[in-house]
């Protein structure tokens, strides 16, 4: 199988606007429509820089604790910025109390894999070595937490720390989560197109497009058709029991990667794909699914897998819940996950 390679043209961020840029469209509304939403005055919001990244930083008015919260947000790794979710996180400050950091992190195209989640665990590390006593926080209480690409990037930052025996995060919450770019085909994904097909803010070809991106590929469409149809591994990854079993059946791709391609190809690397990262000492999770999304089974996967490895995990699939919906005030449905999440929080810290 053969990847394709970026074009001549720079790819940058108006590149995936995709048609006439109405994703990104809807991103600006989201941040405009939560802007408009009333804050209460529940807390202050500064734009930092910690480790050399940029963070914004939301303090409560009436601090109930000082353990502290690293916000990683969703979009693809490709869109969305921190002060998209200002609201969500007004929300989380309401309920908890404590101070969040939420990591506007360089993104794809002209940042591709690893700046991201170097950009993240580099705020994480900074928050617990130096930075602890600037923000007045308990650096043994420092929770992670992120919805879509950045619950990939919050699960990949525990999984780093862990490597090297660094065990100071208290706890993860991964709300439907990107696990692994390997399957295309899981019931999750079909159930888009046999039950929702156009009605999702995320869909299988838009999936594609943001990991081609955030590995450095160019996303055009003979490379998503490679994606969505499972024809984007080698043979020799697709023959290990390992993915097969997260893949759900046989995949056939049309040739092997050569040894120059592989590199820039979708791969057999945990900070790609943080199911392949699982181990025991990683600090307790909480995993959020929703049914209609693509997402979900991966999600599923990776919960599994926590358990499997004697990691100490919480599962919540929602039935209602559809892949974004964080992103919607007032909506009861995000009410009822940002409880979930608070009170697993709460119970951690």
């Amino acid at each position: 199988m053969t990847m394709y390679g970026v074009s001549n043209k720079k790819l940058n961020n108006t590149y995936i606007s995709l048609t006439e840029g109405y994703m990104m469209e809807i991103f600006e509304d989201f941040r405009n429509f939560a802007a408009s939403v009333c804050s209460l005055n529940h807390n202050k919001i500064k734009n930092d820089s910690i480790g050399g990244a940029k963070v914004r930083v939301y303090t409560p008015v009436k601090r109930q604790s000082r353990a502290a919260l690293v916000f990683i947000h969703g979009g693809g790794w490709a869109t969305m910025r921190a002060d998209y979710y200002d609201d969500l996180m007004n929300g989380f400050i309401r309920r908890l109390g404590v101070t969040i950091f939420s990591v506007d992190y360089r993104l794809a195209p002209e940042y591709p894999f690893p700046h991201a989640v170097d950009d993240c665990e580099a705020v994480v590390c900074d928050l617990y070595n130096n930075s602890w006593e600037k923000y007045d926080i308990d650096r043994e209480k420092i929770c992670v937490a992120g919805d879509s690409a950045g619950g990939n990037l919050a699960a990949v930052v525990t999984q780093r720390l862990a490597r090297r025996n660094e065990h100071f995060i208290k706890c993860q919450v991964l709300v439907y989560p990107v696990i692994h770019v390997f399957a295309f085909q899981l019931p999750s994904y079909l159930a888009y197109y046999e039950r929702y097909n156009g009605t999702s803010l995320l869909n299988p070809r838009a999936m594609a497009r943001w990991i081609l991106l955030y590995l450095g590929l160019s996303a055009h469409k003979r490379n998503v058709e490679l994606l969505i149809t499972n024809r984007h591994i080698s043979k020799k990854i697709a023959s290990s029991p390992e993915i097969r079993t997260m893949v759900g059946h046989e995949v056939t791709p049309k040739k092997d990667l050569s040894s120059s391609e592989e590199p820039n190809q979708v791969r057999t690397d945990p900070d790609v794909c943080p199911i392949l990262g699982v181990r025991k000492d990683l600090p307790p999770a909480l995993v959020l699914t929703a049914e209609y999304d693509i997402l979900r089974d991966e999600g599923i996967q990776y919960a599994k897998k926590l358990v499997e490895e004697g990691v100490p995990c919480e599962w919540k699939h929602h039935k209602s819940a559809y892949h974004g919906v964080c992103n919607m005030p007032y909506s009861p449905i995000r009410r009822n996950m940002t409880r979930d999440i608070c009170d697993f929080l709460r119970n951690h810290i």
